[in-house]
């Protein structure tokens, strides 16, 4: 959830826990903070450092050691006196440079301090913004200007509003056709775009890549999508234009650089770069599948979350998130939310909790697995206690079905993949909840236009068939 928050706000998100194993319960969120930058500070007790911990060992664990991997930096505070500074100075490594979690571990002995009443939090000084080197851009608008077939690939660190209006921006003027990865999908859209990365070997994709003569990268992470998918043959000339130094791969190595503000860096580029001929256009992907009388298609379930207004989507990990980051059309700006970094399964209803809770306006949709769901089945709990509007969406398809597609394409009997046909519309007894099943198109639109209408939590049980996945994710 706090890892979510810093992803939404880019402020850091912060969340506390108990020693020992409540500790160890967060290490999912913390790797998903440090794997995709997002700011996070992480407050856990430990035991008393005036004990040892070979004195007393329950539930006594190197909480350091543990997280020192996933994080920026870890810290044991040892002075009372100085907490505002440590306070400070985690929430400011937070966002320095690549965002990430900082651990801030507090053992008992230091927790029952008593502090001077007098001590005030630090106030937080202005950061300069950055600016490229001026030869850099100048080198870098250059290559831009000579090129006769350049092409965008935008990441998660395009996806906030500024940015994402820049980069409208500069497609509308100079023509240049994007792609997105997983999580840069929203900030560009319109017939520039010609889509996103939805799996790790899209043909139609590398072959555009493979057409390109420049690649322009802006706010991309090599850990979204792996330049092997795309710098065919390791000769692409790239521009990379992001806020820090990005992370580097041997087959991602920018001819430029281009570290400073993303927005204002690409305002340098539309003010300065001449107009081009589209030189490609968008495919159009199928819009119907097949739904059968007891399952409903993905592609037609998606073709109908595109009708939904002011909404969120924020997914939990597995097939269905395929499904929709080739289909959906994001025409904003975090529409879709999903996470390809850690991609752990289980992170879809609290994402949604979070969301809920820093976006109160927006109708938020988590879209889950069976296998996710009953992962999670606590979550639904924790989102009913804080009183949230959540419509949870269960692509239920009984089976693990990202497992079974792996199998399916490597011609393998699918072995221990099958999950039950479980009564989820008993979830309305069980947790107090507005429960639906839909296996059928009729239903389900109708039990779309319902569930914004009621309050509270709503899950809805969807059956759907990935039987012919092959010939939609080809």
């Amino acid at each position: 959830m706090a890892a979510t928050e810093g992803r939404l706000t880019g402020k850091p998100g912060v969340v506390m826990t108990t020693l020992g194993p409540g500790a160890l319960n967060a290490c999912n969120g913390v790797a998903y903070s440090f794997l995709g930058g997002f700011p996070l500070v992480f407050l856990s007790w430990q035991g008393s450092k005036s004990i040892g911990f070979r004195d007393n060992k329950f539930q006594i664990i190197d909480i350091k050691s543990v997280y020192s991997p996933i994080v920026k930096e870890a810290i044991s505070i040892d002075d009372p006196e100085l907490l505002t500074s440590y306070i400070r100075n985690a929430f400011e490594l937070s966002i320095e440079g690549k965002p990430g979690p900082i651990l801030l571990e507090i053992p008992e002995n230091i927790s029952e301090h008593m502090v001077k009443l007098n001590t005030e939090p630090l106030k937080k000084n202005k950061t300069l913004k950055l600016h490229p080197d001026d030869g850099d851009l100048q080198t870098a608008l250059e290559m831009l200007n000579s090129s006769k077939k350049p092409l965008i690939i935008n990441g998660v660190r395009s996806s906030t509003p500024h940015i994402s209006k820049a980069l409208m921006e500069l497609v509308a003027h100079t023509g240049i056709p994007c792609i997105s990865t997983h999580m840069g999908q929203g900030s560009v859209y319109g017939k520039y775009h010609l889509g996103n990365f939805y799996k790790s070997d899209v043909q139609e994709y590398k072959n555009v890549c493979k057409e390109s003569d420049l690649i322009i990268t802006i706010g991309y992470d090599t850990l979204e999508y792996s330049p092997l998918n795309w710098n065919i043959g390791n000769k692409k000339i790239i521009i990379d234009i992001d806020i820090f130094y990005s992370t580097r791969h041997y087959q991602f190595n920018p001819d430029i650089s281009l570290q400073g503000d993303i927005a204002d860096t690409i305002q340098y580029f539309i003010e300065n770069t001449k107009p081009k001929n589209q030189w490609k256009k968008p495919s159009n992907n199928k819009t119907t599948g097949v739904s059968h009388n007891n399952k409903i298609h993905p592609v037609d379930l998606i073709k109908e979350l595109n009708t939904i207004k002011n909404s969120r989507f924020l997914h939990d990990n597995g097939l269905h998130k395929i499904w929709m980051t080739k289909y959906f059309r994001s025409k904003k700006v975090n529409h879709v939310i999903v996470d390809n970094t850690l991609a752990s399964m289980g992170c879809g209803i609290p994402a949604g909790i979070v969301s809920k809770l820093v976006n109160p306006e927006l109708d938020t949709y988590v879209c889950i697995g069976d296998g996710g769901l009953l992962m999670t089945l606590g979550e639904i709990a924790t989102a009913k206690e804080s009183g949230l509007d959540l419509t949870i969406l269960i692509w239920n398809s009984n089976s693990h079905g990202m497992i079974e597609k792996h199998f399916n394409d490597r011609n393998l009997e699918p072995f221990g993949t099958a999950i039950g046909n479980y009564q989820y519309e008993a979830f309305d007894q069980v947790f107090g909840v507005k429960s639906f099943h839909c296996d059928n198109l009729v239903d389900l639109k109708k039990t779309l236009i319902e569930v914004p209408k009621i309050s509270g939590i709503k899950i809805v049980n969807i059956l759907v068939d990935y039987s012919n996945s092959i010939d939609y994710l080809p």
